[in-house]
């Protein structure tokens, strides 16, 4: 006799349980949905997931990194078999080539402020310095020769980039000073 009531209460309880749910979501929503749509569908309409690639820190968010507009000069979609003057493999590698430079310049900056005892080990690590400070210069004229040759127009911030990066290297020339000179 005992158990059926319990059993009858424990029903009600389960079915105000499920009910509560719904009604914590109906009453989140502001615009009521068209009934038409299951509620599976809702979560994925209402946030679009799309996945997330790889890009330089300098290029433009809005820019997807397979089509290149942002260095192209037209704001036509960028096609690589129509237009022969500005090969897309360019454009990857000459961004690469910039922020590798300005990574090592960075290390080089780095290297300068550790100061070491020993006289021979610190004039060896300012040849090697300066062998890179070469190396990192020319890599920075090599990549305006060729935004010059393929007629490339740099957006502002790889423009700011190549800029930063010269800047850079001046300022790591005067302070690199050989101890002869």
């Amino acid at each position: 006799m005992e158990h059926s009531p319990s059993s009858s209460d424990s029903s009600e309880d389960y079915g105000l349980l499920k009910q509560i749910p719904t009604l914590l979501h109906k009453s989140r929503l502001k615009t009521p949905l068209p009934p038409s749509q299951p509620r599976e569908d809702r979560a994925t309409t209402e946030v679009p997931m799309t996945p997330k690639r790889f890009a330089l820190p300098f290029l433009p968010p809005s820019t997807p990194s397979h089509r290149k507009t942002s260095l192209h000069p037209s704001p036509v979609a960028y096609q690589p078999l129509l237009n022969p003057r500005a090969p897309p493999q360019e454009f990857s590698r000459l961004q690469q080539a910039l922020y590798k430079t300005r990574a090592e310049i960075l290390q080089l900056e780095i290297n300068k402020t550790h100061t070491t005892e020993n006289k021979n080990k610190r004039k060896r690590q300012q040849k090697k310095n300066r062998k890179k400070r070469f190396k990192l210069k020319a890599i920075v004229e090599l990549a305006q020769i060729r935004i010059q040759k393929h007629g490339l127009q740099l957006c502002s911030e790889d423009q700011r980039t190549l800029d930063s990066l010269k800047q850079l290297l001046e300022q790591s020339e005067t302070t690199h000073k050989p101890m002869s000179e």
